[in-house]
């Protein structure tokens, strides 16, 4: 039996791919999630903003969750 290598045990991973803010439209590769649209004809999206705009963002409604009663 082999030992581990480092390289094995924690893989270079590849950064999430990048977003475009919803309040100033820069690219950021550290999108913050600040709501949700919804659609009518499929399903919604997230929206998101850059981590220097996501305070001044107006929060928007989060996805209907039905309760299971």
């Amino acid at each position: 039996m082999s030992a581990v290598t480092y390289a094995e045990l924690f893989p270079e991973v590849p950064p999430d791919r990048p977003a475009h803010c919803c309040n100033c439209g820069r690219e950021t590769t550290a999108p913050v999630t600040v709501g949700y649209v919804p659609s009518a004809s499929g399903p919604g999206y997230g929206r998101v903003a850059c981590p220097d705009c996501a305070p001044k963002v107006a929060p928007m409604p989060e996805p209907y969750r039905p309760t299971l009663t």
